[in-house]
């Protein structure tokens, strides 16, 4: 995880990067997410879901906390408010390539469909985060290469 942490998900139905047989559908779930990072606005909207799911979830949170459990955990809340203001700022100088892209194949999906992670490299996005993912995320640029070999293969 990240503070920015983005999923892109084809609207053609695939169960997993197990599945594929080319990597056509990789590259337009690449292109899809530069294409929409490239917009006017793209960050902010970014930046304004984040804080919606924060404050969604302190909210869903605070509701089954005691007194004092909610005047501790609200200072944990002030730390991650201040942490995503400072990753605001970076996150809108952000180019497309400054992102990763990965996956989790089965069984260390996280659901049961393809869908691609968007991660930016920096290490200033990860200051909360843990990374117990990391060993389960196979590059996307690792996937095209083997199903791209493969169809290679298939060719000769």
């Amino acid at each position: 995880m990240s503070y920015f942490h983005f999923f892109v998900i084809p609207t053609q139905k695939v169960y997993n990067i197990v599945s594929l047989t080319d990597s056509a559908i990789i590259h337009e779930m690449i292109s899809h997410f530069k294409t929409f990072w490239a917009q006017p606005g793209a960050a902010q909207k970014c930046i304004d879901r984040i804080n919606l799911a924060v404050t969604e979830h302190v909210d869903q949170v605070l509701a089954h906390l005691d007194h004092e459990q909610k005047s501790m955990f609200n200072e944990v809340v002030k730390d991650v408010r201040k942490y995503a203001d400072e990753c605001s700022v970076p996150l809108r100088t952000l180019n497309a390539e400054d992102f990763v892209f990965g996956f989790h194949a089965m069984p260390d999906s996280s659901v049961g469909h393809l869908h691609m992670h968007v991660l930016p490299l920096s290490e200033t996005f990860r200051r909360f985060s843990t990374d117990a993912h990391d060993v389960k995320t196979i590059p996307a640029r690792a996937v095209i290469e083997v199903l791209d070999a493969e169809t290679e293969g298939d060719t000769h």
